[in-house]
C-alpha cells in the first residue's frame, strides 16, 4: 500500500484502544472517500494486522440490488464464521430466516429486540477470548434493518459497564451520499455517539502517485506527471490509466465513462446541458457566469444545480463560491459523449460570453482557447494568444509566454493578413518564442534532455539523445534524432552571427573558451575566432544533439524556432540555418 501513513497510524490506535477495554473501551471507526479512493485497500491492511496480532475477524459488505433489499445480510453474511454449536438458537434461526419457537408468541418488536441483544451478547462473550473486529464495507447501500442493528451493536459496545474488547470498522463513499439520503442522516447520528469516529481518505501527492506507478510499469517523468494531472491522485484511477498507458492508449478508462454515463443519463436534459458546459469550461465556475451560460433564470438554474449536486458529479467550493465536477475524469467522460459539431458550438457559446464580461475570464489565454475551439473569429483567437504571451512576459512566467506564441503560430497559416492584424511578423512571434524558451531554462524540458551542461564545460560524450519540442497541450512531438539514425552533415552558423537575426535583440552568450567537440561527434577542435567575424568554414556534425548541448540556451531557443528538415532517401534530416558572414565595413558587435 502506498501513502496513507497517517491513516494507518490512526487506525493502529484504534486496534491498541480496543484490545485494552481500560483505555476507553470500544471504538468505532467510518473510513470514508470517494469511490478508488483506497477505503476497502486500507480496511484490509488493518484487517491483515489485526489478524496477525491475534484478533477474530467478522467481516462482510453491502450490495446495491438492482431491486429491493435483503435485510441484515451482510450482518448475516459476518455469523458465516461461527459454527452452528458456537451461535445461540435465537441467532441460528434468524440466520438461516426462520421462525424461533420460543419466541412465536412474542410481538416482531419483542422478537427483533431477542435477535439484536443476542447478536451483542456474541460479540462480547468472543471478545473475552480474543479482540474482535466487525468490518463492514460499502454502508452507503446498508438497508435500514443493517442500519438499525449497526446502530443498537455501537450504542451496547459504547455502555461504560459492558466494556468489550471490539473494533468497529465501517466503510463509506461521499460521492454516492446526497443531501436527502438516509444514509447520510443515519451516519451523522452515529458520529455523535461517544468513540465514534471519521476517518476522510484523501487524494495521494505526486510523489505517492509515482511510487504507485513504479510498482505498476516503466513510466517517464512525464508520463508519470501526466497520470498524476488527469487521476488527480485517486489510486483506482491512477491504476486504470496506467493500464491503459502501458497498451499506448491515453482514453479515459471505460469505468468512468460509464459512471458518466450513468449519472449524466439520469438528469433531465435541461439540467444536463448545464453540465455540459460545465465541462467545456474546463474550470470551476460561479453561479453568474453558469446563469450567463445557460440563461436560466436564477430559480430554474438552482433547481438544475441542486440536481447536478444531488447526482454527485458536480461539486460546491465553499470557499470559492464555485462549482467544479468532483474529479477531472468525470468532465473528460461528458466531453467525450459530444457529437461531431456540438463542441464548437458550445466553445462559440463560451467565448461570446467571455469576450462580453472579460471580468468573469480568466486572462485572454482562456479567450484565446474558446476562440481557437469554437473555430469561428480565428484572428480573435490570434490577438488574445499574443496578448497572453505579453502578460505573461510581464510577470517574467517566460514559459507560458512561450506556450501562448506556439499556440499562436499554430494559428497562423489559418488567419488572413495574420502579420498585419497582429501588428508583428512571422520571424518577430518566433524570436520571441526563442527569448521565452531561453530564458526560462525550458529548454531542456521540451526537448525531454537531461539538464545541459554549462558551455564552458566540455559536455561527455553521449551515444543517443532524444529531441523533443511537443507541446504538453497538443500532445504532439517532433522527430527524435537517435545515433542509430543514419549520420546526416549538419551545417551550424558561428555564435557570434546569431546576434544578427535580429536587429536590436541582445544574445550576448558567446562562450568564453573555444567550442570544443563531445568524442565522437565527428567535430574538430577550432582555436578561437574573433569577435564578431567568421574565422572558419561551417563545420558538419554527425548528430545534431551533440551541437545542442553545447549551445548557450538563448542560442537553442533561436536554433529550435529556425530548425528544419530535409527528406532524403533515409528519412528527414535536421538542416541549421546558413551562417551570416559579416562584412568587414559592419559594425562590431555591442
Amino acid at each position: 500500500m502506498v501513502g496513507r501513513l497517517a491513516e494507518t497510524s490512526a487506525l493502529d490506535a484504534a486496534l491498541r484502544i480496543s484490545a485494552d477495554s481500560s483505555e476507553g473501551g470500544p471504538v468505532a471507526v467510518v473510513i470514508a472517500g470517494d469511490a478508488g479512493i483506497g477505503k476497502s485497500r486500507l480496511a484490509a491492511e488493518v484487517c491483515g494486522r489485526a489478524a496477525a496480532a491475534g484478533w477474530l475477524l467478522l467481516s462482510a459488505g453491502c450490495v446495491d440490488l438492482a431491486e429491493g433489499s435483503v435485510p441484515y445480510l451482510p450482518l448475516v453474511d459476518a455469523l458465516r464464521a461461527f459454527t452452528t454449536a458456537e451461535l445461540p438458537p435465537v441467532l441460528e434461526h434468524w440466520r438461516r430466516g426462520e421462525a424461533e419457537l420460543a419466541g412465536s408468541e412474542l410481538s416482531p418488536d419483542m422478537a427483533r429486540g431477542r435477535v439484536y441483544a443476542a447478536y451483542l451478547d456474541l460479540l462480547r462473550a468472543r471478545s473475552d477470548e480474543a479482540p474482535l473486529a466487525l468490518v463492514v464495507e460499502d454502508v452507503h447501500w446498508a438497508d435500514r434493518a443493517t442500519r438499525d442493528l449497526l446502530s443498537y451493536l455501537i450504542r451496547g459496545l459504547g455502555t461504560p459497564q459492558f466494556q468489550a474488547r471490539v473494533l468497529v470498522l465501517l466503510t463509506s463513499r461521499s460521492d454516492d451520499l446526497t443531501r436527502i439520503s438516509p444514509v447520510r442522516a443515519w451516519l451523522s447520528e452515529l458520529l455523535r455517539l461517544p468513540g465514534v469516529s471519521r476517518l476522510d481518505l484523501g487524494p495521494l501527492d505526486q510523489a505517492e502517485v509515482t511510487t504507485q506507478l513504479a510498482s505498476l510499469g516503466t513510466f517517464d517523468r512525464r508520463q508519470a506527471q501526466e497520470i498524476y494531472r488527469r487521476s488527480e491522485g485517486n489510486p483506482f484511477y491512477v491504476e486504470e490509466l496506467a493500464a491503459l498507458w502501458s497498451e499506448g492508449d491515453q482514453r479515459v478508462p471505460e469505468a468512468v465513462r460509464n459512471l458518466a454515463d450513468v449519472r449524466v443519463g439520469q438528469l433531465a436534459p435541461r439540467v444536463r446541458e448545464m453540465v455540459r458546459l460545465l465541462a467545456a469550461l474546463g474550470r470551476p465556475a460561479g453561479f453568474e457566469l453558469l446563469q450567463l451560460l445557460s440563461k436560466d433564470p436564477p430559480n430554474e438554474l438552482l433547481a438544475a444545480l441542486h440536481a447536478v449536486v444531488d447526482t454527485a458529479i458536480v461539486t460546491v467550493d465553499r470557499e470559492s463560491s464555485t462549482y467544479r465536477f468532483r474529479h477531472a475524469l468525470l468532465a473528460e467522460a461528458v466531453l467525450d459523449q459530444f457529437l461531431p459539431g456540438e463542441r464548437a458550438a458550445v466553445h462559440a457559446i463560451i467565448a461570446e460570453v467571455l469576450r462580453q464580461r472579460p471580468a468573469l475570464s480568466t486572462g485572454p489565454s482562456e479567450l484565446g482557447y474558446h476562440q481557437a475551439a469554437a473555430a469561428v473569429d480565428l484572428p480573435a483567437a490570434l490577438a488574445s494568444y499574443l496578448a497572453a504571451a505579453n502578460d505573461a512576459e510581464r510577470v517574467y512566467a517566460f514559459g507560458e509566454a512561450g506556450g501562448y506564441l506556439e499556440r499562436a503560430l499554430d494559428l497562423w497559416a489559418r488567419v488572413p493578413d495574420a502579420a498585419e492584424r497582429a501588428g508583428r511578423s512571422r520571424g518577430d512571434v518566433l524570436v520571441g518564442l526563442a527569448q521565452n524558451l531561453g530564458g526560462a531554462e525550458t529548454s531542456t524540458a521540451r526537448l525531454g534532455t537531461p539538464p545541459l551542461p554549462s558551455p564552458n564545460r566540455r559536455s561527455p560524450a553521449t551515444p543517443s539523445v532524444g529531441l523533443s519540442c511537443g507541446s504538453e497541450s497538443r500532445g504532439t512531438t517532433c522527430r527524435t534524432a537517435t545515433a542509430r539514425r543514419p549520420s546526416r552533415p549538419i551545417r551550424r552558423p558561428p555564435h557570434s552571427s546569431t546576434r544578427r537575426l535580429r536587429r536590436g535583440v541582445d544574445l550576448d552568450s558567446r562562450p568564453t573558451t573555444p567550442w570544443r567537440s563531445p568524442s565522437g561527434t565527428g567535430m574538430t577542435k577550432q582555436s578561437p575566432r574573433p569577435s564578431g567575424r567568421c574565422a572558419s568554414p561551417p563545420r558538419t556534425v554527425t548528430s545534431p544533439p551533440a551541437v545542442w548541448r553545447s549551445m548557450p540556451p538563448a542560442w537553442r531557443g533561436l536554433q529550435l524556432a529556425g530548425l528544419k528538415t530535409v527528406s532524403g532517401t533515409f528519412g528527414k534530416r535536421w538542416i541549421w540555418p546558413a551562417p551570416t558572414v559579416p562584412s568587414k565595413t559592419s559594425p562590431a558587435p555591442r
